[in-house]
């Protein structure tokens, strides 16, 4: 790979973005107290991870940008650089219209390309399967990822799914091969994975799972991006207090976003 390689880990506000990269950057940084490790942090910080793959001149980058409605201006210029992108989906039911949102905003960003969001290496994390009121996966994949790109079910905040999710989109750059990537790159051809520098990628991101002992919060955001009762709780003095919660975080995220809309409109 000749230069950095960028990807974005995308999606609505509080899906997890930030945990993925807080998990990446522990195991990262543990890595680097390993002398035979394969890989270099250079730089961390909670919405940025830039580590050195081992070969010269290869590096890999993480960001995720802020899914909130009003930093939109700032997800367009940060898209400018992406490589590839794990789309971050939140799993609840009450989340169903952000993630579509962002989706949407996904496509206007690749299209302003002159790009097909098929034409873009994109893989599809399904966080917060912990949730009670987690959508099942067929109902997600047929909202969200109806042309079947790649998928992994994730618990962010314990680490299930992060390193899959990083491996499988770095599958997806490479099989797009270098002419697909230099266009989505904007024409700089700065992607070029070769077979001793992938086979470094799979040194450092190790095993297909990291499981924690302990939730990520990752400066106390863990809550809010994925914690909760299992799945199949029997008792419903813990669901029904969720599913309320749920509705009403539903009715709030509306509230915003046609708030978002209507000052976009004015303005």
């Amino acid at each position: 790979m000749t230069g950095r390689a960028v990807i974005a880990y995308w999606g609505p506000g509080l899906s997890g973005k930030s945990t993925n990269l807080c998990v990446v950057r522990e195991v990262l940084a543990g890595h680097a107290r390993d002398e035979r490790a394969p890989s270099q942090l250079i730089e961390a910080a909670p919405d940025r991870v830039l580590f050195d793959l081992g070969a010269e001149g290869a590096q890999l980058e993480l960001f995720a940008p802020p899914g909130q409605a009003h930093h939109r201006l700032l997800r367009q210029e940060a898209f400018a650089d992406v490589d590839g992108v794990v789309f971050v989906a939140d799993s609840s039911a009450s989340a169903v219209s952000v993630n579509l949102a962002a989706l949407e905003e996904l496509e206007l960003l690749v299209g302003s390309r002159d790009l097909e969001l098929c034409e873009l290496p994109l893989v599809f994390q399904f966080n917060k399967r912990d949730l009670c009121d987690a959508l099942e996966v067929s109902r997600l994949q047929e909202l969200l990822n109806s042309s079947g790109r790649p998928s992994v079910e994730a618990i962010a905040t314990r680490g299930v799914g992060v390193f899959p999710s990083l491996k499988a989109v770095a599958r997806e750059l490479k099989r797009c091969g270098p002419t697909a990537r230099a266009k989505t790159a904007g024409g700089s051809g700065r992607v070029h994975i070769e077979e001793e520098e992938d086979q470094l990628l799979g040194a450092v991101l190790g095993g297909e799972e990291v499981a924690l002992d302990t939730p990520m919060s990752c400066g106390g955001s863990g809550r809010a991006e994925g914690t909760g009762s299992p799945r199949g709780t029997s008792s419903w003095l813990v669901r029904w207090p969720l599913a309320l919660a749920g509705v009403i975080g539903a009715f709030l995220r509306e509230v915003l976003e046609l708030g978002w809309r209507f000052a976009a409109g004015g303005g």
